[in-house]
């Protein structure tokens, strides 16, 4: 069937031309078809719909170039739930929208990936044409500089962009149009730029960026105030989301100054995402989360964990209004035997003591333990036998937090081979897994609340086939 878009005021009718449907009808299917970023087959439908009518053109152009990621691959945009268009090429794009400055108003997104043109010097026009690119933006909302998704890869030096390309980006994130800013995989980075990013700004992503220092807080400090000629101003933006990972020394200067708690940046805050790696960074959650307390919804933290090394603060104020609550633990070290260090079940008890306000809680916890042959049947257990895990359990039972009513628990464990022993089967990390999920429903089921598990158990030889087979 084809439509036919009419005027607002016509009725829907049909005429020997065929069958026709009210515009409204038309935008809401095309609305449909955009809604979808991760089908590939419904973004190619939208194109192809862009072509039947100037009506529909103009309609499919307001999705198709909405959002734009520049040194992207398909395949790295569909795992980060992005489908719109890509381009490999700057300086195509700036020509593009000179050609058609229709367009320019209908880019709502840009995403650049800064690592693909410093590593191809051939296709290295991105500091040329970057800020020719932003001023033909007027209505841009997300502004994105993510080096790749891997978060092993090396951070890249923010003095590859020239004075002119990092003015540009500065005077981008100062447009009062501009909403979300992300900044990833940076090493140098100037930090008055998040300080000067716009009031309307509400949502920032910084995920391994770290400052001119990388050392002492104090020295840290020290290099901002010399290099922005004085201390750092209050921040004009009252952030709601905040995604911060192995970057948060960045947000220190905001953090630590004594705001009112109506004029804090961070008093509206609702969802927060943050990985904890040293204690220094633990220190800076309890101001961070006072001056939210009362916009507080949603809080995901992750630790990395050295056992017998690591040490967090964690006397975190009461959330009023916090309803999910993440707690993901990485250990870094092999443990002995099959069980997981003490430091484990201590760490979430501390975090979730205070938080009773809570609806959903799930835990997340990687570790690798020496495989060492279960005793007889009937005397084999994981976690039950720990002190730290029955008091966490104990807690989440108590009448404090009768508004806990889902209660997710994951477990990912390798299982690493003894010296001498016999290589480890799929059996035995399937006997692991049951002994896992047997020990987790005895800890923490309780009536009249949903508890679900996701519990995965590999030996380290099975994860490195599956990493070869990943890469072929």
């Amino acid at each position: 069937m084809s439509f036919h878009p009419l005027l607002p005021s016509s009725p829907t009718l049909s005429t020997n031309n065929g069958p026709r449907a009210p515009p409204e009808i038309i935008d809401a299917v095309l609305d449909e078809l955009a809604s979808d970023k991760k089908d590939i087959d419904s973004f190619h439908t939208l194109l192809r719909c862009s072509l039947v009518s100037r009506h529909l053109s103009w309609r499919c152009r307001m999705h198709i170039f909405q959002e734009i990621n520049l040194g992207w691959s398909k395949d790295a945009l569909r795992s980060q739930d992005s489908q719109g268009l890509t381009s490999g090429t700057v300086s195509g794009l700036v020509d593009l929208l000179f050609d058609n400055p229709s367009l320019s108003e209908q880019i709502l997104s840009l995403r650049i990936n800064p690592a693909f043109y410093y590593y191809n010097p051939d296709r290295g026009d991105l500091c040329d044409n970057l800020s020719t690119l932003l001023e033909q933006l007027p209505n841009l909302r997300t502004f994105a500089l993510t080096s790749g998704s891997d978060p092993d890869a090396a951070s890249l030096p923010w003095s590859w962009f020239p004075v002119v390309a990092q003015s540009a980006i500065e005077a981008c994130c100062a447009r009062p149009t501009i909403k979300c800013v992300e900044f990833r995989g940076f090493k140098g980075f100037p930090t008055n730029l998040i300080y000067s990013c716009s009031s309307s700004l509400t949502t920032l992503y910084l995920s391994r960026t770290m400052s001119l220092s990388t050392g002492d807080p104090m020295e840290q400090n020290q290099v901002e105030h010399a290099a922005n000629g004085g201390p750092l101003r209050r921040p004009p933006w009252s952030l709601e989301s905040l995604v911060c990972q192995n970057a948060l020394p960045l947000l220190r200067p905001a953090i630590d100054d004594e705001f009112n708690p109506h004029d804090s940046p961070f008093s509206s805050l609702q969802h927060l995402n943050v990985a904890i790696l040293t204690y220094s960074d633990s220190r800076l959650i309890a101001p961070l989360l006072r001056q939210s307390e009362g916009s507080m919804r949603t809080l995901e933290v992750s630790f990395s964990l050295w056992t017998g090394a690591s040490t967090f603060e964690t006397n975190w104020i009461h959330l009023p209004h916090l309803r999910r609550l993440h707690v993901a633990i990485s250990c870094t070290q092999v443990q002995n035997d099959l069980h997981f260090p003490n430091d484990v079940p201590n760490l979430i008890y501390d975090v979730v003591y205070g938080q009773t306000s809570i609806k959903y809680l799930s835990i997340h916890t990687t570790c690798q333990m020496v495989y060492v042959p279960p005793p007889p049947a009937g005397h084999q257990s994981v976690l039950n036998g720990d002190e730290g895990w029955k008091r966490l359990g104990d807690r989440l039972a108590s009448e404090a937090f009768s508004n806990l009513n889902m209660f997710r628990v994951s477990l990912s464990v390798f299982l690493v081979q003894q010296d001498g022993a016999s290589e480890i089967t799929r059996g035995a990390c399937e006997e692991v897994e049951e002994l896992l999920t047997r020990d987790v429903i005895a800890r923490f089921e309780r009536p009249g609340r949903s508890l679900s598990t996701a519990i995965c158990v590999q030996s380290l030889r099975e994860l490195f086939h599956a990493a070869i087979e990943d890469m072929n």
